[in-house]
């Protein structure tokens, strides 16, 4: 997205918080765009505001957490990512993020859960690739490389049918 439709996107996001400034998701929407523009301490702040709000936005605590990540704070990227988890079991990117940031380290639970959600049938193309990346990162860092690859080469084949049918083309 180009600079100019961020600052749309974020005038826009502004004015319905100035609308209804109780609606914690508009918070949380123009926090994502503030870190797009890389404005982050006010991305920081509305993803605050969304979760004084509504304590149960899983989004916002995906969020916060993102931001923890890109910060270096993976422990605090992983407390927020467990909550967006008790509020949204099937949150994707947290669970990814918990795979990224734990490495060999991520509870059985958990690595359980990856493999869950990737065999659901309504999982998107695209969430379906970044679990069984998640999975192809946790094998990798336990050091069992052949499980590893065959979830990474699964993986793709995802991404690649996901790309295909947004009419864009993948290469891994």
């Amino acid at each position: 997205r180009g600079q100019g439709q961020l600052r749309a996107a974020a005038d826009c996001y502004r004015r319905a918080v100035q609308l209804q400034p109780d609606y914690a998701l508009a918070h949380n929407n123009l926090g994502n765009v503030l870190n797009d523009l890389r404005i982050t301490d006010d991305a920081l702040a509305c993803y605050r505001r969304a979760l004084a709000l509504n304590p149960a936005l899983a989004a916002a605590h995906y969020n916060l957490g993102a931001h923890y990540q890109q910060t270096g704070d993976f422990a605090g990227a992983e407390s927020c990512w467990r909550e967006a988890l008790q509020h949204d079991p099937q949150h994707v990117r947290a669970l990814s993020g918990l795979a990224t940031v734990l490495g060999a380290a991520l509870p059985d639970s958990d690595v359980a859960a990856l493999g869950h959600l990737a065999a659901l049938p309504e999982v998107t193309a695209g969430d379906r690739a970044s679990l069984l990346f998640a999975l192809a990162h946790v094998s990798d860092a336990q050091g069992d490389h052949a499980i590893a690859a065959r979830y990474a080469n699964a993986a793709n084949a995802w991404r690649q049918d996901e790309r295909q049918a947004q009419g864009q083309a993948y290469d891994p």
